[in-house]
């Protein structure tokens, strides 16, 4: 399985006039994926708000894991009710997209268009919480390592 895709942590101006902050955050933050696998139908197009942390949850649907898995991410191969994508631009802002809506956060304080989310809002901390930790503390260990014997 192949996946091709962009890094997204450098936000490009919106190419057209934007209407709210939704629009302006899925224009600014659009980045295309490509998975290639011999098994693939060909030209399926999946339309949904997603993330990069939704890139494992997919690989494991595609080779047809069925367990469950800790992870912040969820396959767009199934409906997915409550579509949305973390999108971070570092030392400036964080924000959540969804389907209706958007929520920005600059400093402290969230914006909301749409509904505000407080359960998004969350997510999206956890979330650059958790990476931060990992990558910080080089919590990655190979299978067979005792922990602290990096």
């Amino acid at each position: 399985i192949f996946f091709i895709y962009a890094d997204s942590s450098n936000r490009m101006p919106a190419p057209v006039p934007v209407n709210g902050l939704r629009e302006l955050l899925a224009l600014s933050h659009h980045v295309p994926l490509l998975i290639v696998a011999p098994w693939l139908q060909r030209g399926s197009v999946v339309d949904s708000t997603l993330s990069q942390v939704d890139i494992p949850p997919i690989a494991l649907d595609l080779i047809g894991f069925e367990g469950n898995l800790p992870w912040t991410g969820r396959s767009c191969l199934a409906p997915l009710e409550d579509a949305r994508a973390l999108v971070h631009k570092p030392g400036e802002y964080m924000a959540v997209v969804t389907g209706s809506g958007a929520g920005m956060r600059r400093m402290k304080d969230w914006e909301w268009e749409g509904v505000p989310r407080p359960d998004l809002a969350r997510w999206c901390e956890d979330v650059l919480l958790l990476n931060r930790w990992a990558i910080e503390n080089n919590r990655f260990v190979p299978p067979g390592k005792a922990a602290d014997s990096r």
